[in-house]
């Protein structure tokens, strides 16, 4: 394996990446060069060869890009794969109660009583439809 060299403000001096960390390993180099392990291991992950993340780090566009992780040119390998669709399922996916549902109609018609004269006819339509499909979401809720 190659050594890669990565000099980094997050790290005072020089730092070697010529084995897989973990994540003990990681926070004592940050440690005893006084860094952050959350930053350094962000800029480090840019050089280095093998990283390992979770499922939602990966799978996820937006987490991915926020943490920087390019994946074109890689080779990917997925660790327990039969657990991608239930990965997959929860990170798109959210739960609502009528509650909510209620609390949210609230607000929206308070808001659009209030500023109503403002509002042009296309888009009080739009926030009409929603009224619509919260008050039908409730209505499913209630049986």
């Amino acid at each position: 394996m190659a050594v890669r060299f990565l000099y980094s403000s997050y790290f005072s001096n020089l730092q070697i990446l010529s084995e897989p960390l973990d994540i003990e390993d990681l926070v004592k180099a940050a440690k005893e060069t006084k860094a952050c392990p959350y930053y350094a291991s962000r800029k480090a992950s840019k050089e280095a060869q093998l990283v390992a993340l979770p499922y939602n780090t990966l799978l996820h566009s937006g987490t991915r890009e926020g943490v920087g992780i390019r994946v074109d040119n890689s080779v990917i390998i997925l660790d327990e794969a039969h657990n991608i669709v239930e990965s997959l399922s929860g990170m798109h996916s959210c739960s609502v109660t009528k509650s909510q549902l209620e609390d949210c109609s609230k607000g929206l018609k308070m808001y659009m009583n209030r500023y109503i004269k403002f509002f042009r006819p296309k888009k009080l339509l739009q926030l009409k439809q929603i009224l619509f499909i919260q008050k039908s979401l409730i209505q499913i809720l209630s049986k």
